[in-house]
C-alpha cells in the first residue's frame, strides 16, 4: 500500500514537473497559465488560507524542514536508497507546488509585450528630469495625517487592482483577501523584511514592525 501511494505521488509530481518545464520553454503555455490557470488556483488557495489570520506558508515550510531533517536521522535504519526516495519526493513535491501555485508566472510574456510598450535607451537628461519630477511628486504628497485604519487602505488597493485589465494576469481582488501577520516576525525584522507574498497559498503578509507610513506601499507590493 505504501509503495502504491509513493508511486502515485511520484507520477503526479512528474506530470506536474513536465507542465512546469513546458511553461518554462513555451511562452504561450506560460501565458495560458498566467491568464487562465493561476487566477483559479489563487482563488482556491487564498480562500483556504483566509480561514486563519496568520501565515500558513511559514507553518508548511517549517514542517517541510522538520520532515527533511527527520529523514536524515533515519538514514542508517532505512539505508541510503530508501532515504533518497523519500527525500527526492519531498523536494520534488515542494518544487512543483511552488511553480504550479505561482512561479510559472515568471515564464510568461515580458512586461513590454503585455503593456504594448518598448524599452527605451538610456538618456541622461531624460532620466534626471524623471528623477526630479518623481522626487517633487513624492514631496508634494506628504501629509501629517497618520494611518489609523488599514481597512480603508485595503479597499483603495483592491479597487486599483480590480481595474487592471485581465491581460496582465493579476488575480481579481476578493472579499477574503486581507493582510496577514508573520509568525516569525522578529526574524524578518532582524533582516529588514517588510512583507512578502506567499506563493504556496497566495497570502499577503505584512510585518507589523514597519512604520505606518510604509504600510500602503508594502501592502500594494505584496498584494
Amino acid at each position: 500500500m505504501k509503495r502504491k501511494k509513493s508511486l502515485v505521488l511520484y507520477i503526479i509530481c512528474i506530470v506536474l514537473l513536465a507542465y512546469v518545464i513546458v511553461c518554462r520553454y513555451s511562452i504561450p503555455a506560460a501565458d495560458f497559465y498566467a491568464l487562465e490557470v493561476y487566477p483559479r488556483i489563487s482563488l482556491v488557495l487564498s480562500f483556504i488560507s483566509s480561514l486563519v489570520p496568520f501565515s500558513i506558508q511559514e507553518c508548511i515550510v517549517t514542517v517541510i524542514i522538520i520532515i527533511g531533517l527527520y529523514f536524515l536521522t533515519r538514514i542508517r535504519k532505512w539505508g541510503f536508497k530508501r532515504f533518497a526516495k523519500y527525500e527526492i519526493l519531498l523536494l520534488l513535491s515542494t518544487y512543483v507546488w511552488f511553480y504550479i501555485s505561482w512561479a510559472n508566472n515568471y515564464s510568461r510574456s515580458s512586461i513590454f509585450y503585455r503593456t504594448e510598450t518598448a524599452p527605451r535607451s538610456y538618456n541622461e537628461a531624460e532620466f534626471l528630469a524623471f528623477v526630479g519630477d518623481y522626487v517633487d511628486s513624492i514631496n508634494a504628497a506628504w501629509t501629517s495625517d497618520t494611518i489609523s485604519d488599514i481597512s480603508e487602505i485595503e479597499l483603495e488597493i483592491k479597487k486599483a487592482y480590480s481595474e487592471v485589465p485581465k491581460k496582465y494576469g493579476l488575480s481579481k481582488p476578493r472579499s477574503w483577501h486581507h493582510p496577514k501577520e508573520m509568525l516569525f516576525r522578529p526574524l524578518y525584522s532582524a533582516v529588514g523584511v517588510a512583507g512578502f507574498m506567499s506563493p504556496l497559498l497566495s497570502e499577503s503578509c505584512i510585518n507589523s514592525d514597519i512604520l505606518a507610513i510604509d504600510v500602503p506601499g508594502v501592502y500594494t507590493h505584496e498584494y
